[in-house]
């Protein structure tokens, strides 16, 4: 978390990041490459996997697709939700993301990258349970309760043509704008909230970076 080389941690480091791995000349040069990866780490009963995937850059026409499915543990991310990232490793990330709807509630629950908030004018509905709530959002979150009337909740998802904008919010995209879910017939009609959103986000990385 502290990147001192060690598994050294604080309350501040909300996801835990506190994994060290032996790894090759290879891969450490590999990890200097000049466009910035996202590194998955996944635990299995025997053995350590490391992949890694360019993060994926703010995007002016993002796509939603609806996918029904809701995480088996939806607090963290778990190598048993072998459909969710199977389908994530074939789709176009750059131009696609994943919306998950919960298939029994018909709730919108999260991207499958990244956490969402939902936006009309000063009013933003962000889900907040059955989600795995991300560091982006855990750090923006407190700025964004004094520029916004927030609502936590997961809107259904024959509601969310009520909201203008749909933001995504995560490690890998950042803080990047949704431009429509065909599937819903809704697009996006304003970039407002996300501007600001956005000037917050930069804002609190100057300040901690």
């Amino acid at each position: 978390f502290f990147r001192d080389g060690c598994c050294n941690t604080s309350a501040q480091d909300v996801g835990s990041h506190t994994v060290c791995a032996t790894v090759t000349d290879r891969f450490l040069e590999f990890s200097k490459s000049s466009t910035p990866f996202l590194t998955r780490v996944c635990l299995f009963e025997d053995s350590l996997g490391i992949c890694s995937r360019p993060v994926q850059p703010e995007a002016a026409e993002l796509n939603g697709e609806i996918m029904r499915y809701k995480r088996s543990t939806p607090e963290a991310k778990s190598t048993s939700d072998k459909e969710l990232y199977g389908r994530l490793a074939k789709s176009n990330l750059e131009r696609n993301e994943f919306i998950l709807v919960d298939p029994k509630e018909e709730r919108v629950l999260e991207s499958a990258t990244s956490n969402l908030i939902f936006a009309k004018g000063q009013e933003l509905v962000i889900p907040e349970n059955e989600i795995l709530t991300g560091i982006v959002l855990s750090k923006i979150l407190n700025d964004l309760e004094k520029q916004f009337r927030i609502e936590r909740r997961s809107p259904e998802l024959e509601e969310i043509d009520h909201f203008e904008e749909i933001i995504l919010c995560g490690t890998g995209r950042e803080i990047t704008s949704l431009a429509r879910i065909p599937q819903a017939k809704w697009k996006r009609r304003k970039f407002k909230a996300f501007e600001r959103i956005k000037e917050t986000y930069n804002e609190i990385k100057l300040r901690n970076y």
